[in-house]
């Protein structure tokens, strides 16, 4: 499915039995959401009888339950169509604004997505929204749909009460691992993504994570090339595919690792996002020649959509003697000689790196490297003994802020 390569990087499989069975003790649900296909069923039957009904679906949420679907709309839909499905995961005024102001709300959808219930700025921002709607004479119900716990919290509660659409985010799936659960395939079918696409790739790479020992398996190589260098001190992860449609996977991923492995003074990988080849102008020089505490993830594409030539005028002079080395070349092919020149400058130094080969940008491809980097993340965590599923810092600050407002209202 994939290709991977690694330089300056021995992997061994040493702790590979341990560190999966141990995973597939606790109660985790993110590598079985393919297997729900009753519910994909529902949801491609619940974005068709809606299709022609709505021209905006708006997603209300923040953290893991809109950085998945910012991820697959950036990726898998083309820029004229992306506006369509809009994402507001901030409580910015200016930004709700921007992204509202324009709507006709008798043609808008609104997919509000907390798994609680209780988290603030969504419920916010869905109170908002639902008054908007009321006000301009509409029945609330038909434009919303929630995605949210199965049984309890206030948004189930609401639903019940008020009869809204609903799908469920499963009990045993937090919400960095939720991509592939209704939380990403709902609005993603309602703005016509292939989400067979993304679950067949998920369930490729699934079976590799659970199954495949012959070639160590690559969501084990993946976390233990993290882990080994973690442990001898390197503790920076730079992401940095060469693909404009992946630069969002990058924002998906920051959350998946840093609120994952990042539980205490010891442990914790920090994320770093590079695009290639814009940041070989930005932040290369810090990588060849900074400090050497950071390990180096490229993803290249084989095959793009588009791959014009270069536009070499010959007849021009001044041009053709600086420049002749570029006829006959594609843009593609000028991105990943850059990749190519990026990562052999690194190797020159000796910086640890691996590389993941895409035949092409795709949904399949997509739900396999989201399955790959959660399988990974996962793993991880037991390699280096930590809770890959629980986020006590970001709780503790929800808390607080809770506190400062009742007591300012008090």
């Amino acid at each position: 499915m994939f290709k991977f390569e690694f330089e300056n990087y021995e992997i061994s499989d040493g702790n590979l039995d341990r560190a999966l069975n141990s995973l597939l003790d606790k109660d985790l649900g993110f590598y079985n959401l393919v297997d729900r296909k009753d519910e994909h069923k529902n949801i491609k039957d619940f974005a068709s009888s809606v299709d022609s009904k709505f021209d905006h679906i708006i997603v209300l949420g923040i953290g893991g339950s809109a950085l998945g679907i910012k991820t697959i709309r950036d990726t898998l839909i083309v820029r004229k169509d992306r506006d369509k499905l809009r994402v507001i995961d901030n409580v910015d005024p200016d930004f709700i604004y921007e992204n509202t102001q324009d709507l006709d709300l008798s043609r808008t959808m609104f997919v509000v997505i907390t798994k609680s219930g209780g988290t603030s700025e969504t419920m916010s921002l869905f109170m908002n929204m639902k008054k908007a709607v009321i006000e301009k004479g509409l029945k609330y119900s038909d434009h919303f749909v929630f995605l949210t716990d199965p049984e309890n919290g206030l948004l189930r509660e609401i639903a019940k009460r008020d009869k809204i659409t609903t799908f469920d985010v499963p009990q045993n799936v937090g919400g960095r691992y939720s991509v592939l659960s209704a939380v990403g395939l709902v609005p993603a079918a309602l703005a016509g993504v292939d989400i067979d696409g993304l679950i067949n790739g998920a369930i490729e790479m699934r079976n590799i994570l659970l199954n495949d020992y012959e070639s160590i398996n690559l969501c084990y190589q993946m976390a233990e090339f993290q882990s080994a260098h973690h442990k001898a001190g390197i503790n920076i992860n730079v992401l940095f595919p060469y693909s404009n449609k992946l630069k969002r996977f990058g924002d998906w991923y920051t959350q998946l690792l840093a609120e994952s492995i990042g539980k205490n003074s010891e442990v914790g990988l920090t994320p770093i996002t590079a695009l290639g080849s814009t940041d070989q102008h930005s932040q290369l020089q810090l990588y060849s020649d900074g400090p050497d505490d950071k390990i180096y993830q490229f993803i290249k594409v084989d095959k793009f959509e588009n791959n014009t030539e270069i536009a070499v005028d010959m007849e021009d002079d001044l041009i053709a003697d600086k420049f002749d080395f570029l006829e006959g070349v594609g843009f593609a092919e000028l991105l990943n000689t850059a990749l190519k020149g990026t990562m052999d400058s690194l190797k020159e130094r000796n910086r640890p790196m691996m590389q993941i080969t895409l035949d092409e940008v795709n949904a399949v491809n997509l739900g396999g490297l989201f399955m790959l980097y959660e399988g990974a993340t996962a793993l991880l965590g037991e390699l280096l003994n930590v809770d890959s599923f629980n986020q006590p810092g970001v709780e503790r600050s929800k808390v607080l802020t809770k506190e400062y407002l009742e007591n300012k209202n008090a």
